[in-house]
């Protein structure tokens, strides 16, 4: 992906371990790190929309290789994604991809209300 294709900025939540998750309680995450990327909408098997199957908000991210872990979240547009799959994927290993559904479930950023 040329370098004019990582036009957004998405950011890097990091699961913080403080021993309190759990029981309900929201997880706390900190922001590990910005990076830019390119995201676009994964295509949808039309036979599932046709069925009704529900279907779940699935993007795909592009970006230059860091450190990400399968735990991980990504803040994007003011949405937060959990990673699906994690894959390398051009130019010799320098860019990955990686597949996030929308979360909407319990989660808090360190040091935000």
């Amino acid at each position: 992906m040329s370098r004019e294709n990582y036009r957004y900025t998405v950011g890097i939540l990091r699961r913080v371990e403080d021993g309190n998750s759990g029981g309900g309680d929201p997880e706390t995450y900190r922001e590990a790190g910005v990076t830019c990327a390119g995201v676009r909408d994964e295509k949808y098997d039309v036979t599932l929309a046709e069925q009704g199957a529900p279907l779940t908000e699935v993007k795909i991210f592009s970006f230059r290789t860091r450190q990400i872990m399968p735990d991980d979240l990504l803040r994007w547009h003011g949405d937060v994604y959990e990673i699906i799959h994690i894959d390398e994927y051009d130019h010799r290993g320098r860019e990955i991809r990686v597949r996030g559904r929308r979360r909407r479930d319990h989660w808090s950023l360190q040091g935000e209300n």
